[in-house]
């Protein structure tokens, strides 16, 4: 029954010495005992013995947080609230070995809008980022990576995403992608994930309804989910309607025949029913309209197939 003390980063590293956490820092050592493994994982809930268990030793343990105390290793951080037990982390140097109480992942299973936490994390295991909760927030986040999941405080179910990464396991209850599918102003949501799949932000900001955001591109709905407009930056969208090839377009033109002469749009931004004045976009190019007819365009590139009206005889 003597007691040895050791380095636990060193042993850490070592990844096979069994230990019984641990008792106590001294000079940055803590003392261990042989009976338990090393590198069991930690999770929220679990209490600093646990985490050294895991972990070993942090680099820092004396990291300011306001509601407790916080640990790092390397750039990564563990915050325990002022019992010492883990309320949260962050993960940036990918070296935490996690766990989650509630489940464990399963393969092939996804999560979409208003699933539970629980969903998410059976589709997706433990999250990179799990920062501590406030009681008075409204929403809070898991991170996979670059990836952001937004949950809903009162009921722990998904708000938005933001799939930077594009590692989170998804699926739309609209359906699914389907080859060759094509949306228009007007088209459903339904419409718009056969066209182009899976947002990669369910949430984009528009006032006047929603938004879908697709790497830099973004569809905009109204309240009753159906298109009102696109900003296609990284032009990857599937929009319906195809132009004639030979024909033109000039002042007074209606959309029909600008469609026509150009085919669908770039940026089509929504536009209010007693605005008379709106713009669409063909990469740089813009042709503006006033009670639906043109009035006047911008063609710095030779983008624009344009005619112009033949002077009056005398």
């Amino acid at each position: 029954g003597v007691r040895r003390t050791f380095n636990p980063w060193s042993v850490y590293e070592q990844g096979f010495y069994r230990v019984r956490a641990m008792i106590s820092f001294r000079n940055s050592a803590v003392l261990l005992e042989p009976d338990h493994f090393l590198c069991t994982p930690f999770t929220l809930g679990s209490s600093k013995a646990e985490v050294v268990a895991a972990m070993g030793a942090p680099t820092d343990n004396d990291v300011f947080y306001l509601n407790g105390s916080a640990w790092e290793y390397k750039y990564s951080k563990v915050y325990f609230d002022r019992q010492g037990y883990v309320v949260g982390w962050k993960d940036s140097s990918k070296i935490f070995n996690l766990r989650m109480k509630e489940c464990s992942r399963v393969e092939g299973t996804t999560f979409t809008e208003d699933s539970t936490e629980a969903e998410v994390l059976t589709a997706m295991g433990p999250p990179t980022t799990r920062l501590p909760r406030e009681a008075n927030e409204s929403l809070y986040c898991l991170d996979y990576g670059y990836s952001k999941i937004l949950f809903h405080s009162k009921d722990s179910t998904v708000y938005k995403w933001v799939n930077s990464d594009g590692n989170l396991q998804l699926h739309m209850v609209e359906g699914k992608k389907v080859d060759g599918a094509t949306f228009a102003l007007g088209s459903s949501k339904t419409e718009v994930v056969a066209a182009t799949g899976i947002p990669t932000d369910n949430k984009g900001f528009y006032l006047e309804g929603s938004a879908w955001e697709y790497k830099y591109s973004k569809v905009y709905f109204d309240r009753q989910g159906y298109v009102v407009g696109w900003e296609d930056s990284s032009k990857i969208f599937n929009l319906r309607g195809s132009r004639v090839e030979g024909t033109t377009f000039t002042e007074d033109s209606t959309e029909a025949e600008v469609l026509t002469a150009m085919g669908p749009p770039t940026t089509r931004l929504p536009h209010k029913a007693n605005e008379s004045n709106y713009y669409w976009a063909y990469g740089n190019a813009r042709v503006h309209f006033k009670d639906g007819k043109v009035y006047r365009w911008e063609d710095s590139n030779g983008k624009l197939k344009l005619h112009t009206k033949e002077a009056p005889k005398n």
